[in-house]
Parts: structure tokens; C-alpha cells; sequence
């Protein structure tokens, strides 16, 4: 990434932006009981946050860990450093014949994520008040940091409605496309399917809160080095896989934890804590006031409840934290239907409103002012030549 400090043009964006998903997701739920004349008019109103998140997003510059990576395959496209996959290489190449500059590709990128989200929401619209600006958040660091991962994770989005309704054949034909894109993203549908078919019912409390607190605060990260021994002993072939496997010791040894980017201090780990642990304790209490069994609340709390656990067991491993990230965001869906039940503006027994406090400060001090506002890489395509500190 390229440091630039604080820009006015990045705050005005962002703010733009998050206001218009709001309002875009306070039109969706309001008219959530669309009948298939009126889904025209759900496109068009999405018409102006999708094409304003494609500009801001794809007109971005440095910001994002793979950004500058990405940025020089493509302008080396025709002798690649690395070979990736099919489809992803062929977008890239198509883009570069017809004479397209880089940050095209990027805008692509911005709005197959955006329009793939807008999608899901269509299905699932009594989550959208709240659900368009958080997944919003909650997406868009990883977004712009893991960019071909979170290209090929755009197009299994729609399978986080599919796979409830057990609709298999589009879920085959997505998956089918997002592994043309990052061969790594099977590993996510696997995990999606797995959740769906393993957990039938919410994760119980007692199961997942002391789950998630020995990986946050007993577990040692070190001892995921039998990770290596295994996949020393698997052969996949030729395919994009197998570079994980040939570089098992580098990849999933001890060595390759990274206490220097993704450790955090006591008090970050406390407020991280409270924060996701209120999400588990109200998330499992709102699916608890749903009169009829509620398959796909059901289904994104397991997800999320799985991600956050993985993720403290893995939070210092760069190449397993990839891996649980499309769990963990999924965050975002679950304190919208929290909000749902539990709303903001109601009066609750004191343990209730004082989650719904921790769960709102922890979005905006963390999500918004720190992972977003304070971002120390705010550049976009027109201040190239302006900031040259990468760090």
C-alpha cells in the first residue's frame, strides 16, 4: 500500500457511499414484498450505489495489500510472473488487447462484488436495511486487500441464498465459474455446503463461546505445523492447490506467523472479543424470536459463529486467516437481522442494550473510523506522482 495520510476527496467518497447504501437498504426492506414487475424498479434504485461503489472502488490506487501485485501483472500480462487460472487470465488479457488501462480491471473487480452482493440482498430483503451498509463494511477491506480471492468469493455470493433452498444446479454453475478465478475458492464452498448440512440448528452458546475463547486466548498458534506434515503428503497434481501443498512449510509453519501485522494488543483483543461474542449471545437470542424455523438465519449465524472461531485459531496465519475471511464477514448479515429483532430505538433489559452499545461503538470506532476513515492509504487514480511511501 502507498501511505498518504488523511484526504479530504476519500473521507467526501466514503461518505457519499455509505449514505447511499443506506438509503438503498431502507428502500429494499421497505418494499421487501416485491412481486416480479416491481424487481425493475429494485435495479433501477440500485442503479446509483452500484455504479458509485464501482468508481470510488475501482478508481482507488495502492490501497490494498495485492493492489500494486495485481497492477503489475497486468501490465506484464503477456510474460506473467505467475500463472493463475483460466478465467481470471483470460478477463486480464481481453482487457489488455483491447488496449484497457489497469485500473479498468479494478473497476471490474468493484462491480461484480457490488452487483453480486445487490443480488443477495434481492433474495434475502428483510435483511437489507440494515444488512447493504454493514456488509459493506464488513467487505471492503478484504475487498480491496485479497482482490482476485474476493473476485472469485463475488460470484458464491448468491449461494449463501441457494444453498438453504437447496438449489444446487446454479450453486454448481457459480462455483464452477468463481474456481476458474481462484481455484481457492472451492475451499470456501466447501465450507459454506459443510456448515449448511452439518448444522441443522444454531450453534449452541455453550459450544461456541468457550470454543472461541481457547483459541483467542489459550491457544498457540505454533502448534498448526502438523498442518504442514499433512499436506506434504498430498498430491494434487498440476493444479493451483498444489503450490499450497509444495510450499507447506512455508505457508503453515510456525514460521509463517505474522506477529508483526496481525497481532493485537490487549485492549484491541478485548474489544474484538466483546464485540463478536455480543454477536454470537444476541444472534442466537434474535433466531431464538423467530416464530417458525428460520433456515437462512440459521445458516448465516453458523457461518459467522465458524469464521470468528477459526479466526482467532488462526488470526496470525496470513494464508488460514484467507480461508475463514468469506465466514467471518458475514458478520454484517447477522447484526442485521439482530437489529431486526432487537431494535435500537426499543427499550430492553440492560444486558440486551448494553450488546446492542458494544456491537454499534465496536462498528464505528473500529469498522468505520479505523479500518476506514484513518486507513493510511487513501489515494486514487488521480494522485499518482503525488505519494510514493509504500508500507
Amino acid at each position: 500500500m502507498i501511505e498518504t495520510g488523511f484526504k479530504f476527496d476519500f473521507l467526501l467518497s466514503f461518505i457519499i457511499l455509505f449514505i447511499s447504501l443506506i438509503i438503498y437498504g431502507r428502500y429494499v426492506s421497505k418494499n421487501r414484498r416485491l412481486n416480479p414487475i416491481k424487481r425493475k424498479i429494485y435495479w433501477k434504485y440500485s442503479l446509483f450505489p452500484l455504479i458509485l461503489y464501482t468508481l470510488i472502488e475501482g478508481l482507488r490506487y495502492g490501497r490494498g495489500r495485492d493492489y500494486l501485485w495485481y497492477k503489475y501483472q497486468y501490465e506484464n500480462i503477456l510474460s506473467p510472473v505467475v500463472n493463475q487460472e483460466y478465467l481470471f487470465t483470460l478477463i486480464s488479457k481481453t482487457f489488455h488487447f483491447i488496449g484497457f488501462p489497469y485500473w479498468t480491471l479494478f473497476m471490474l473487480y468493484a462491480f461484480t462484488w457490488i452487483y453480486c452482493s445487490s443480488f443477495l440482498f434481492s433474495k434475502i430483503p428483510h435483511y437489507a436495511k440494515w444488512g447493504i451498509p454493514l456488509f459493506f463494511l464488513a467487505s471492503v477491506g478484504g475487498m480491496e486487500s485479497m482482490i482476485r480471492q474476493f473476485f472469485a468469493l463475488a460470484f458464491l455470493l448468491p449461494t449463501l441464498y441457494y444453498i438453504p433452498q437447496k438449489k444446487w444446479i446454479p450453486c454448481i454453475i457459480l462455483i464452477l465459474i468463481s474456481i476458474s478465478i481462484h481455484t481457492a475458492s472451492l475451499i470456501t464452498f466447501i465450507l459454506f455446503v459443510g456448515v449448511f448440512l452439518i448444522f441443522k440448528s444454531e450453534i449452541k452458546l455453550w459450544i461456541s463461546i468457550p470454543l472461541y475463547l481457547f483459541f483467542c486466548y489459550v491457544w498457540d498458534i505454533s502448534n498448526i505445523g502438523f498442518i504442514a506434515d499433512i499436506l506434504s503428503l498430498v498430491n494434487l497434481g498440476g493444479n493451483k492447490l498444489a503450490s499450497y501443498t509444495e510450499n507447506a512449510d512455508l505457508w503453515f509453519s510456525a514460521d509463517a506467523v505474522n506477529t508483526e501485522e496481525f497481532a493485537r494488543g490487549a485492549f484491541a483483543k478485548f474489544a474484538a472479543t466483546c464485540f463478536e461474542l455480543s454477536i454470537f449471545i444476541l444472534g442466537y437470542l434474535s433466531i431464538k424470536k423467530d416464530k417458525d424455523k428460520n433456515i437462512q438465519a440459521i445458516f448465516f449465524y453458523n457461518l459467522f459463529v465458524i469464521g470468528a472461531i477459526s479466526y482467532q485459531a488462526v488470526f496470525t496465519l496470513e494464508i488460514l486467516r484467507r480461508i475463514f475471511d468469506p465466514l467471518f464477514i458475514i458478520w454484517g448479515i447477522v447484526v442485521a437481522h439482530i437489529f431486526t429483532k432487537y431494535r435500537l430505538n426499543y427499550k430492553y433489559p440492560l444486558y440486551i442494550k448494553g450488546m446492542q452499545i458494544i456491537i454499534v461503538f465496536y462498528i464505528i470506532s473500529y469498522f468505520i473510523i479505523k479500518n476506514r476513515l484513518l486507513i493510511p492509504s487513501q489515494m486514487f487514480i488521480w494522485d499518482i506522482g503525488n505519494y510514493t511511501k509504500i508500507i
